[in-house]
């Protein structure tokens, strides 16, 4: 695939809603703070911002979709730590299908440029592969094709970022866990017209409209989480 056919996210009439972490614990009242980087790329992309101080996983589900991307903060972000440190930030974004996560490449570059991190993609290829006899050597195949496809597209989108890549064998879902490594994780938001196994179109098996790895994102990574529409 040509990573000309990828291109940074649409600008027109998108949202961009930030989200506390819990029911008014973390953040209390209208004037939660809002991270610097996220309100300059709101406001160079154009998009409008928004809060929802009551927040958590469950409002940051409901608050992305089309056009809107939600950024789940978490109390005590370990970015501070790290500058503390003089190491770099790092973004992780997990991709799943490109060119689908077209969206998630094109984000997670412009998150990575805006704070200096370090950019890491990650793809998962289950160790249950070879319990069933699925040809292993073909799934970890294509998973690193599809993770130097987002890095050839990264690359693309800005000249000097060198982005890694790690193909991992765990579940899906357990790219997002708690033991993540990371500032800031990138990921597909809800997909429309999602075809299930059965062959019936429905929008989501989780609630919110979010696929299983996403939904375990919001609820367990340790870092902020960003939700790209897609």
């Amino acid at each position: 695939m040509s990573t000309s056919t990828l291109s940074r996210p649409d600008r027109r009439t998108a949202t961009l809603v930030v989200v506390s972490h819990g029911h008014g614990q973390e953040h209390t009242g209208p004037d939660f703070e809002i991270p610097e980087w996220a309100a300059r790329w709101a406001g160079s992309s154009g998009w409008e911002l928004h809060r929802y101080t009551n927040g958590g996983p469950g409002a940051a589900a409901a608050a992305a979709g089309p056009g809107a991307r939600a950024l789940l903060l978490r109390p005590g972000t370990p970015a501070s730590a790290r500058q503390e440190q003089k190491r770099r930030p790092h973004v992780v974004a997990a991709v799943a299908a490109m060119p689908d996560d077209g969206a998630v490449v094109a984000d997670a570059v412009e998150c990575a440029d805006a704070v200096g991190a370090v950019l890491t993609f990650v793809h998962a290829v289950p160790c249950s592969f070879g319990e069933r006899s699925v040809d292993l050597a073909g799934a970890l195949a294509r998973g690193q094709r599809l993770l130097d496809m987002a890095a050839c597209a990264a690359e693309a989108l800005s000249a000097g970022l060198s982005p890694v890549t790690q193909l991992l064998r765990v579940r899906p879902h357990e790219l997002v866990g708690e033991a993540l490594d990371a500032d800031l994780l990138v990921i597909g938001g809800p997909r429309t017209g999602h075809r299930d196994p059965w062959g019936e179109h429905r929008s989501s098996v989780q609630p919110g409209g979010l696929g299983l790895v996403a939904h375990s994102a919001l609820h367990h990574a340790p870092c902020p989480v960003l939700l790209t529409p897609r």
